[in-house]
């Protein structure tokens, strides 16, 4: 019985250790990504745990990004506007969402703020 429960013990500790290395490869792998598309100075938290949960499951409890700029072929920017664009599924209908958000600078930080979100059929979402 002792055997066992030390074998629980270890592959729980195992469990862990493998999530939170998970956690830092693609942490890593996000904060490549995003400087490779122009933001500098990068830092990608996931929140939450376990990772692996999240991940398979594809929704994150919280995501945090900081940057200190963005390189654009006018120079570094610190403020401004940002649009992104994603499908998402509701009821099983799948529309495409907008949205646009204010970038402020805080000092070594990047700030968004959604100012507003239109799906496909152009109604806007309050």
């Amino acid at each position: 019985m002792r055997k066992f429960l030390v074998f629980l013990v270890i592959l729980a500790l195992a469990g862990v250790a493998g999530d939170r290395v998970a956690h830092r490869l693609a942490t890593d792998s996000a904060e490549s990504r995003l400087a490779s598309k122009g933001l500098t100075g990068t830092q990608v938290e996931v929140g939450g745990f376990p990772f692996m949960d999240q991940a398979l499951g594809r929704r994150f409890d919280e995501v945090r990004l900081d940057a200190t700029s963005l390189r654009t072929a006018q120079g570094n920017a610190g403020g401004g506007d940002v649009g992104l664009r994603r499908d998402v599924t509701v009821l099983g209908q799948t529309y495409t969402a907008t949205a646009v958000g204010r970038v402020q600078a805080l000092g070594r930080r990047l700030r968004v703020t959604a100012t507003s979100i239109k799906i496909t059929d152009g109604s806007a979402v309050d």
